[in-house]
């Protein structure tokens, strides 16, 4: 005898789809908070002396590097000069979009920036991802030559910085374990509904593809995988993405492998540095970030 359902198959199924397409948006929210926490974090590394880029990191930015090899060293430091620039122009907005919680970031994904009509919110994110790690990957070039670089001048505290990478990595970890959660659950809504004997066949087919795109979501994100790839971001979900980047000043950086493999090292910051960041440094900064534009650093009063 087959169980009584509460809703009607059409229901069901249509409760699936929105329950898909709110995995879908977590998946991109939690995409959007890796590519801001791996952003800062090598913003902070462009701070330091090219001496104090690890080996680690310059191992993991081999590919981006070789990519380089063929350019003059003027066409280097040209395009890095103007990479830092856009850097500079976008840490301001980039740390305010780094301060809002799941709900105003989720409600953003795919409008456009206050500060571009032509990039939407993922897309400014990326790209100031793309540009930090280019950075990075310009600095390991011309170092390899012997060529003189100056550290990246940081408009606001590396601490800050710091406290933000922290607050990402607590979003991010947040939002992986609510994927998890829902992927199970789409599974076994769907499985559910294949059961059922008022479900037509050929629904049970599609149903059935959709099932085992699933199934490959979890056991690529129970492997650890970098959440910018999870294959639920395919055209089977949306519209394929482009694989190739392009740097500033025509310079072609395939960044693709980079997603999951220019990993930069986070600083870490004491229990004693938190809570001053907490009566002062934090204070001043956010008050810095909701200023004008032209407003610097400097001119917030640290003795208010």
């Amino acid at each position: 005898m087959n169980e009584p359902h509460d809703n009607d198959p059409a229901t069901e199924l249509a409760i699936i789809n929105k329950k898909r397409a709110a995995l879908q948006k977590l998946v991109k929210l939690t995409s959007m908070l890796s590519r801001l926490h791996q952003g800062l974090q090598s913003v902070l590394l462009m701070g330091n002396p090219t001496s104090y880029i690890p080996e680690k990191v310059i191992s993991n930015f081999k590919n981006m590097t070789d990519k380089l090899a063929s350019q003059s060293t003027e066409k280097l430091q040209i395009t890095l000069s103007n990479t830092d620039i856009k850097i500079n122009r976008d840490i301001k907005r980039v740390l305010e979009i780094s301060q809002q919680n799941e709900t105003e970031l989720t409600t953003q994904i795919g409008q456009a920036t206050n500060t571009s009509s032509e990039l939407n919110f993922e897309e400014y994110v990326a790209a100031f991802k793309k540009n930090a790690q280019t950075s990075i990957a310009l600095r390991i070039a011309l170092k390899a030559r012997n060529t003189p670089i100056k550290p990246f001048s940081l408009s606001i505290p590396e601490k800050f910085i710091n406290h933000q990478i922290l607050e990402l990595d607590e979003k991010e970890t947040a939002c992986k374990s609510k994927i998890q959660s829902s992927m199970e659950t789409i599974n076994h809504d769907i499985g559910t509904l294949i059961k059922r004997a008022d479900f037509p066949d050929d629904m049970k087919k599609k149903l059935d593809e959709t099932r085992a795109h699933l199934r490959s979501n979890i056991d690529y994100f129970s492997s650890g995988g970098p959440i910018e790839n999870m294959p639920i971001l395919s055209e089977q979900f949306e519209e394929p993405q482009n694989n190739a980047e392009t740097t500033n000043e025509g310079l072609h950086v395939d960044t693709t492998t980079e997603e999951s493999e220019a990993e930069v090292i986070t600083p870490i910051i004491t229990e004693k540095e938190k809570a001053l960041l907490k009566r002062s440094l934090i204070t001043r900064t956010k008050e810095w970030l909701f200023t004008p534009w032209n407003t610097k650093w400097k001119d917030i009063d640290k003795y208010k």
